[in-house]
């Protein structure tokens, strides 16, 4: 039967799990008779994971019900360490388990609940608590700094009381192959089939017998990829062992509307048939017109001639002979048990692959697929999903999950599934004669069109959750972009765009406002720009401070970060603001002299904004009591404005020679460089949001998007203000709904790109940050994760 959703499995049955040592380690606490064992180092976080992954989401087997149903326990706990779910029988009508992780007073989540009791109880000595919440029981027990909590309080006195645990040395060894930063399922092979409940029947093959040996998968989920690697143990008389190393040839036969693919090397001693002598690789691969068995030989000629008198030509399809068995029986002999050749009739060759079926029409549609490129290996979903995976393999199992279930195997089964087009799963085993390498994924993609217009490429987790949206920083080692980022406990990353990590450096607070790229010593090298609650920082490329930086205030700073560069040649200006003083400070942290203005008449309450109208500098300070000043790059007034504004919290920019921003009521307002002021009602002007550049005016009212002269009616939604980004001399205007966490990316003719919405949860950066021709979306995705799109 199939594997390669084994992990997927696992995390089905996942909904806790986790810890680490004390006196004892959690690990020498699981039952004896365990089969299926989950570890967490964040069991909330996975449960997270679980929840917003597409395909876990979206399908319903039973399985997954069973499991639901019988962890209703972990409703009531909320682990915050290392957690371990032991669990066996899952199979039979009474399922036992045993959960443990560290104690901790915020454990148990049922405060809240109206029905509830804790019962304490001894039995012949033996002491435990009875749950029993909302009619629901359950029982724990602690032992040193863990708790320990099971359906049965027989299984908690025969773990800690008896000692009755798990000692099974091939099981030590795996579990010591765990990655302790995932969530890992470590199984018992011999009874995955009763473990499972019938879910592997869904899928379309058979694997060899490895009885009382154990797996371990580390696993990685997000919304659209379920991803397992770890270790299998071999037991002596698996027939894995003898399977070599070899490379996936066959992949390169495989029609793009196949619905299964399975392929095993191939090294039997003295076969019956010599044509099984210079055979490296058996493959079965199921299409819409039925299955094919392929045999991967030595070359084109050797196996025409092996083949020589095994067959009647019938017909040429496109320049390849088709021919009929004498003997459908021959195959058998040869071939591994775990791959059947049931009513093979007819044969064909394509280069040195020999391919048989019971239906001429399913070699023909293969000879069709590989005669147009029309196969799996040419497709760009496909690539994609193989980086995950090695281009060699003892086992391999492939899935296009959206053709293997009919509306016929859900009523027989009781499953429900629903897959994306293009949405694959694929399991490789890679033998080591003692152990295998396991690789497996389950990706559901889109579509492969929209996977065309843009396509995620990269995935970057955090420590702790982000704190700001991700900013592209100039290297100017590799002239590409790297990814600069702080998080909720205020550590700043720099990481490369492939996702290495450059350096991580603690911070006295968080960074408020942007991160600003500047060149203090004009040579080009860059550094890292950003003001905290107290002080002005400036970090090279390496993480170290520039001096004399930092500069620390006494006071907080209480607006963000402003960098002027008034003629592009780096000479920048720092402003920064305390209430209603202003500070301006030069590359060398000192104040700028010749700067006339020190302090407003109220609090300012942005940060000030340079902007050039022509060839004139100005410089924008707006202040509580409705005050604007536009002033020159002396710090005098320039434009003396004498109305008093009801500011919004949009910013004030420079657009078709005028100053615009807009008020609280939803005006836009317009000044002219002589001071004149022109209040224009917009569209449904409730909560605008805008931002504008020289020739691109861009606002949001509501649920409808403004771009320059076009509006465009977006689903109604919680929308990030508005950006503008000019790249390459085009302009996207780009918006996010972190209700429905949706990026959008428009042109400049408020046109929608192909591909877009993509998942994100924030305001985005934008730039080539690579060394090929697309642009690179960056975007925070889930908490701590960054996630980077190619366009």
């Amino acid at each position: 039967m199939k594997k390669q959703l084994i992990p997927l499995v696992a995390l089905l049955i996942l909904s806790c799990s986790r810890k680490s040592t004390d006196t004892f380690r959690l690990e020498e606490r699981i039952p004896e008779k365990a089969e299926s064992i989950i570890i967490s180092p964040d069991i909330l976080h996975f449960q997270e994971q679980l929840r917003k992954n597409e395909f876990l989401s979206s399908n319903d087997f039973e399985l997954k019900q069973d499991i639901q149903k019988e962890f209703w326990f972990l409703k009531f706990v909320k682990p915050s360490s290392e957690s371990i779910l032991s669990l066996w029988d899952i199979g039979k009508k009474e399922k036992p388990f045993l959960f443990s992780t560290k104690k901790d007073s915020s454990l148990f989540k049922i405060e809240k609940l109206k029905s509830k009791q804790i019962e304490s109880i001894s039995k012949n000595g033996f002491s435990y608590l009875k749950y029993e919440l909302e009619g629901l029981n359950f029982y724990t027990k602690e032992e040193d700094n863990f708790i320990f909590l099971s359906n049965s309080p027989a299984i908690l006195q025969q773990v800690l009381e008896e000692k009755r645990v798990l000692t099974d040395t091939n099981f030590t060894k795996i579990v010591q192959a765990a990655d302790p930063d995932k969530t890992s399922l470590i199984f018992k092979n011999s009874a995955l089939e009763s473990t499972t409940k019938g879910f592997l029947a869904h899928f379309n093959y058979k694997i060899p017998e490895n009885p009382g040996a154990w797996t371990l998968t580390d696993l990685d989920i997000n919304e659209k990829t379920i991803k397992a690697n770890g270790l299998s143990l071999n037991s002596p008389t698996s027939a894995i062992r003898e399977l070599p190393v070899r490379d996936w040839e066959s992949i390169g036969l495989i029609p793009d509307d196949f619905s299964s693919f399975f392929t095993s090397t191939y090294n039997k001693k003295a076969p019956k048939f010599d044509i099984f002598n210079v055979t490296s690789a058996i493959s079965v691969v199921s299409i819409p017109s039925g299955k094919a068995l392929i045999l991967n030989t030595s070359e084109a000629e050797t196996a025409a001639e092996k083949m020589a008198g095994f067959g009647e030509l019938i017909e040429k399809y496109r320049n390849k002979e088709l021919y009929k068995l004498k003997d459908r029986d021959f195959l058998k002999e040869d071939l591994p048990a775990f791959i059947s050749a049931e009513n093979v009739d007819y044969y064909t060759f394509i280069n040195h692959f020999i391919l048989f079926s019971e239906k001429e029409t399913v070699l023909k549609d293969i000879i069709s697929a590989f005669e147009n490129s029309a196969v799996l290996s040419e497709k760009k979903y496909f690539k994609e999903f193989s980086q995950s995976l090695s281009s060699q393999g003892s086992l391999f199992f492939l899935d296009n999950l959206s053709a293997l279930h009919t509306s016929k195997e859900k009523n027989e089964t009781g499953s429900n599934f629903s897959f994306n087009k293009y949405s694959l799963a694929g399991l490789q085993l890679i033998n080591e004669k003692d152990f295998s390498h396991i690789h497996a994924i389950l990706s559901t993609a889109a579509s492969q069109n929209s996977e065309e217009g843009v396509r995620q490429t990269l995935s970057i987790k955090t420590d702790n959750p982000l704190a700001i949206r991700p900013y592209f920083f100039k290297n100017h080692l590799t002239d590409q972009m790297d990814i600069a980022v702080q998080d909720d406990q205020n550590s700043l990353y720099l990481f490369s765009n492939h996702g290495n990590l450059y350096w991580k450096k603690q911070l006295d607070s968080r960074i408020n406002g942007a991160i600003h790229q500047v060149d203090l010593f004009k040579n080009g090298y860059q550094q890292l720009a950003f003001s905290t609650t107290f002080q002005l920082d400036i970090l090279d490329r390496n993480g170290n401070t520039v001096k004399p930086f930092p500069i620390k205030f006494k006071n907080e700073l209480t607006q963000p970060l402003a960098v002027f560069d008034y003629d592009s040649n780096r000479n920048y200006r720092f402003a920064l603001v305390q209430g209603e003083n202003l500070y301006l400070i030069g590359p060398k942290g000192k104040a700028i002299r010749g700067f006339d203005f020190e302090k407003a008449e109220s609090e300012i309450i942005l940060p000030p904004k340079h902007i050039r109208l022509g060839t004139k500098d100005y410089i924008l300070i707006l202040e509580s009591f409705g005050i604007l000043k536009i002033l020159s790059r002396q710090g005098n007034v320039r434009i003396p404005i004498k109305e008093k504004f009801d500011f919004s919290e949009n910013e004030w920019y420079g657009h078709n020679q005028q100053f615009i921003s807009s008020v609280t009521s939803g005006d836009l307002v317009k000044i002219d460089e002589k001071g004149n002021v022109n209040h224009q009602a917009a569209e449904q002007s409730e909560n605008l949001q805008m931002v504008a550049n020289d020739n691109n005016l861009v606002y949001l009212t509501d649920n409808l998007l403004h771009i320059n002269e076009k509006s465009l009616e977006l689903d109604y939604g919680l929308y990030t203000r508005p950006q503008l980004f000019s790249v390459n001399g085009k302009t996207y205007i780009a918006i996010t709904d972190t209700q429905t966490q949706k990026v959008f990316l428009f042109n400049s003719n408020a046109e929608l790109l192909k591909g877009f919405p993509v998942f994100g949860t924030s305001p985005v950066d934008i730039a080539n940050a690579d060394t090929d021709d697309n642009l690179e979306l960056m975007v925070k995705g889930d908490k701590n994760e960054i996630i980077i799109y190619d366009f």
